[in-house]
């Protein structure tokens, strides 16, 4: 059977980006529509690994998650958070 996850950060850029859902609303949701899984955005406002610095707190979202029915499908790394090109005019990128 074909397992289908999307992607919570989709929630929070954009349209979004003044205004983020709240990860565990767009869960709700994503059951309701019939999806599967959730793949994290490792960057806030969602849960993500600098929010997060305690297994237990982790642990605990995995277990809401779970408890909605749905399953991680992946991690979204931060790549806002990080220098990934070295130019005075990033524009072009």
């Amino acid at each position: 059977m074909r397992r289908i996850s999307i992607g919570s950060w989709a929630y929070t850029i954009g349209p979004y980006e003044k205004d983020p859902v709240d990860f565990f609303t767009v869960c709700e949701k994503l059951k309701e529509l019939g999806f599967d899984g959730v793949e994290v955005g490792g960057f806030p406002p969602h849960p993500n690994p600098d929010d997060l610095p305690e297994q237990s707190q982790r642990e605990e979202v995995a277990c809401r998650v779970r408890e909605m029915g749905l399953e991680f499908s992946g991690l979204a790394a931060n790549l806002w958070g990080e220098h990934l090109i070295d130019t005075a005019d990033p524009s072009a990128y």
